[in-house]
């Protein structure tokens, strides 16, 4: 089965260091599975034994807020 990142349990956005947000606003994250310094895509269809399904609800939050970071990077891009 092909699952995205944004919508397991074992990702997330959110990181202990400063690279690690800046990654996010880019749509990366961190697995709990990976290894230090590696971000996942979080929209890149994979496939994932590990893979958890996240509520309806924080997925859509997480969608959201990574569409605000690319709506944000585009309006800055095209100034």
């Amino acid at each position: 089965m092909s699952v995205q990142c944004v919508a397991c349990k074992n990702f997330s956005l959110r990181g202990d260091n400063r690279s690690s947000i800046g990654m996010a606003s880019q749509g990366y994250g961190i697995c709990s599975f990976g290894t230090a310094g590696q971000f996942q895509s979080a929209i890149f269809p994979r496939h994932c034994a590990k893979f958890v399904q996240v509520d309806a609800e924080i997925e859509a939050k997480r969608v959201a807020w990574l569409d605000k970071q690319k709506a944000e990077f585009l309006k800055r891009i095209m100034k």
